[in-house]
């Protein structure tokens, strides 16, 4: 699992009292539109290895965006020398 994109889901509890809704911690990995509609797709924290779809407006970024890009560009060269190695 890519620990990349820390967010907030919200989540849909049934409990004794009635129906909560609470925010659970995840990492997003993926979007998608599915049926026209923006999807992303959240893997919740720990080892469970157990995600699922969620609407774009039920998902919050921690950082406020999608952060997929690495610290470091590698150079040209480093390009060069990766393509050869294939």
């Amino acid at each position: 699992m890519i620990k990349r994109n820390p967010c907030r889901v919200k989540k849909v509890k049934y409990t004794a009292n009635g129906v909560e809704t609470i925010e659970e911690r995840g990492y997003a990995q993926e979007r998608k539109t599915i049926d026209g509609e923006e999807q992303i797709f959240v893997m919740e924290g720990g080892d469970t290895g157990i995600g699922y779809w969620y609407p774009k407006n039920e998902v919050r970024l921690v950082h406020g965006g999608w952060k997929n890009k690495p610290k470091v560009e590698p150079s040209r060269k480093s390009f060069w020398t990766r393509a050869k190695k294939v």
